[in-house]
């Protein structure tokens, strides 16, 4: 009996580092690198505008990854209050480049949410 209850355990334990494992490996690494002069402070209320996103990979992919992104960078700066909605104050333009985009998989998404 013992035997049997330490062989379940082991079990759980291994497929929990197993899953652990899954998950840190299908994480991918995101760098993000923002460019300001050197002394540079934006004024109290300054708000952001989203520029032009370019995809500089070499790459053609079947799916819109620049407008993708740009609804991704929109979509965070309305949910911070950031968000540069007319001609309001101070702005500040937010251009990117997608220099690196790997393709993901729905069926590992579906199989590993998050």
């Amino acid at each position: 009996m013992e035997d049997k209850k330490l062989f379940v355990w082991k079990s759980y334990a291994f497929l929990s580092v197993g899953i652990l494992m899954m998950a840190v490996i299908g994480c991918g690494t995101v760098q993000h690198k923002l460019n300001f002069n050197e002394g540079y402070k934006p004024q109290q209320g300054t708000k952001i505008d989203v520029g032009n996103v370019v995809n500089e990979t070499g790459q053609t992919f079947d799916i819109g990854i620049e407008a993708m992104l740009k609804e991704a960078i929109t979509e965070a700066l309305q949910n911070e209050k950031l968000i540069c909605t007319g001609s309001e104050g101070h702005k500040l333009v937010l251009s990117s480049k997608i220099i690196n985009y790997k393709k993901g998989d729905a069926f590992k998404r579906w199989l590993m949410p998050g």
